[in-house]
């Protein structure tokens, strides 16, 4: 058996992933303002410490857009990451190949009176 937990309402972060160091981001933070991106900060938080945050969308064409704006001043090496929005709700996708595991998920639902369970076929 195999789940993922997926959020209901995302955001599109346009990033520079983490650099070894706070020196290395700050140096990087440099070259971008001296590209014309004026607009980016180095991430303090544990998990993206030392990224290069060039802003937060609301879908993935306007993210895709500041990608390219960045990259047309030869900025290279920018992705996209889902981040979830604060107080959204998430699903899970549950796989398994075997039903009776999947009989198990009617006690797992007792533990979290609030949640909805059901099944839906596979994407083909």
């Amino acid at each position: 058996m195999s789940f993922s937990e997926v959020p209901l309402n995302t955001r599109n972060w346009v990033i520079f992933p983490p650099l070894p160091s706070a020196q290395s981001a700050a140096a990087k933070l440099n070259e971008l303002a001296a590209a014309g991106v004026n607009d980016a900060f180095v991430v303090k938080d544990a998990a993206w410490r030392n990224a290069i945050s060039l802003g937060l969308y609301a879908n993935a064409e306007m993210a895709e857009r500041r990608v390219r704006e960045v990259e047309s001043k030869s900025v290279l090496g920018t992705r996209i990451e889902l981040l979830p929005r604060k107080g959204t709700d998430y699903y899970y996708v549950i796989r398994s190949e075997d039903a009776d595991a999947l009989k198990d998920l009617d006690t797992i639902k007792q533990a979290y009176p609030n949640s909805e369970l059901s099944r839906v076929a596979c994407r083909s």
